[in-house]
């Protein structure tokens, strides 16, 4: 599940997954990072020393990144937003079966970023 939360947080923010990955902290690299770093958390049953080496990241950091997107919800709707898309994309691509429904969400994606 890690992967496939990995990929499509990749898909949506045109990354490649080494960059993802990577020591970067670049905005356009850090914010999905922690968001996907979120979801795993939320979506898996997996350690956080599990998590953090799926995105080359020791434990302390898995839990700040995951503590920090679960804060900025409190008050940003446009995050809870994001984050509600992606729970979404998630459920429904472990379903494989609803690819229309996932491509009218990509529009409601764009419309709440803003792109």
């Amino acid at each position: 599940m890690i992967e496939e939360i990995q990929k499509i947080i990749c898909r949506y923010y045109k990354l490649d997954l080494l960059s993802l990955k990577s020591r970067s902290r670049r905005k356009e690299i850090c914010y999905p990072r922690s968001l996907a770093i979120y979801l795993c958390r939320e979506f898996t049953a997996h350690s956080l020393k599990v998590i953090g080496n799926a995105f080359n990241r020791k434990h302390p950091g898995v839990l700040h990144n995951y503590e920090k997107i679960k804060r900025r919800m409190k008050f940003d709707n446009v995050l809870r937003n994001e984050v509600n898309f992606f729970i979404k994309i998630i459920l429904l691509e472990s379903n494989d079966q609803h690819k229309e429904i996932i491509e009218e969400l990509e529009i409601e994606l764009e419309e709440i970023v803003g792109e």
